[in-house]
């Protein structure tokens, strides 16, 4: 999986692409881990025909897109999976501009903050109640690694914005406790 990422870092460093570690991996840049088959990043719209070209180039074949999400596939089992979220690109800008710095394999990659990861498992576990556990969990933890830089004011915020209502009071207890 380092492989992969040492790639993207090295095409990111290349040629200016940015990339924000999203899903299990980009948790590990908060202190979470989770066990993950795949790695995910979110890109803004503009970069996805470079990035298509750059996987094509690694070897990736790229699967139909559902939605803003694109799959790439390696030649092999061995070659863990790319799933990319595809945002507009005003909407990576601030993504980016909050992103935190990490560091797998043995590059330094970038992941989003503690409230827009937050913002997105919200937005997840409403568009996709079908991955409801894993993402629960996730976002649980999230909450616990935010307690101290996140108010109750700004997680209701979050959860009336991305969410639904049910979570809000759930979160607040974890965020509180």
């Amino acid at each position: 999986m380092e492989a992969l990422f040492d790639l993207l870092a090295d095409e990111a460093e290349l040629r200016g692409l940015r990339f924000l570690v999203i899903g299990g991996r980009g948790l590990v840049a908060h202190g979470i881990q989770r066990f993950t088959r795949d790695i995910d990043i979110a890109i803004g719209e503009a970069a996805l025909p470079d990035l298509r070209r750059f996987m094509q180039n690694a070897g990736y074949t790229a699967a139909q897109p559902i939605g803003q999400f694109a799959r790439f596939r390696g030649q092999d089992d061995s070659a863990p999976p790319l799933d990319v979220m595809t945002v507009s690109d005003a909407t990576f800008e601030k993504m980016w501009g909050s992103a935190i710095a990490g560091h797998l394999g043995r590059a330094g990659l970038r992941a989003p903050d503690l409230a827009t990861f937050i913002a997105m498992k919200l937005l997840s576990l409403r568009n996709q109640p079908d991955r409801a556990f894993k993402d629960a969990g996730d976002l649980d933890a999230l909450v616990r690694a935010a307690r101290g830089s996140l108010t109750g004011e700004n997680l209701r915020a979050l959860c009336t914005r991305y969410g639904t209502p049910d979570e809000a009071s759930r979160l607040l207890s974890i965020l509180e406790a």
